[in-house]
């Protein structure tokens, strides 16, 4: 997590634009979409659009925190990316409803949340290589899905096996 007055790198000017998604939304988008009789492609995005600059002043008032942007050269991208939900709205009788900021709170509040575990997610099926259905994940996780097993930290494993192997 930044400190109050840390310093930040953004590529160029931050004045290129994009738009982002909260997931849960995301979620609500691609099943709707699978659910449908629609064969087409169909943008699941935001069309609240916002530029990098704009994107690291909001997470820091979020956070309660002045963070400093350093401008560094780096690539871009496109200037500008948003998402065209006219279709969706059309087919789908979808589009989001919880702005940027919702979002950006929802997922500063879980980052912050004091001693949260990681989950792995587990393939425990009855045929090797297959997934859930996307019923499945969106109705939540189940506890054949999530294992509140801390993930394996992999510089940890090799420094044990070098002080192991240096016996």
């Amino acid at each position: 997590m930044a400190r109050t007055d840390d310093e930040i790198e953004v590529w160029g000017d931050g004045e290129q634009t994009r738009s982002f998604l909260y997931i849960d939304q995301c979620v609500e988008g691609t099943v709707r979409l699978l659910r449908s009789d629609f064969p087409g492609p169909i943008n699941i995005g935001s069309e609240e659009m916002v530029t990098i600059n704009q994107l690291v002043d909001l997470v820091a008032e979020i956070a309660g925190k002045r963070i400093q942007k350093r401008h560094i050269p780096g690539p871009q991208g496109v200037r500008g990316r948003n998402s065209d939900n006219r279709l969706a709205r059309q087919k789908l009788l979808w589009e989001p409803t919880q702005s940027l900021r919702t979002g950006l709170e929802l997922t500063y509040k879980w980052v912050e949340q004091p001693g949260r575990q990681e989950f792995t997610l587990r393939h425990d099926h009855p045929t090797p290589g297959t997934l859930p259905s996307i019923e499945a994940y969106a109705a939540g996780p189940s506890p054949q899905m999530l294992v509140s097993e801390p993930r394996p930290n992999p510089t940890k494993s090799r420094q044990a096996s070098t002080q192991n192997s240096s016996r």
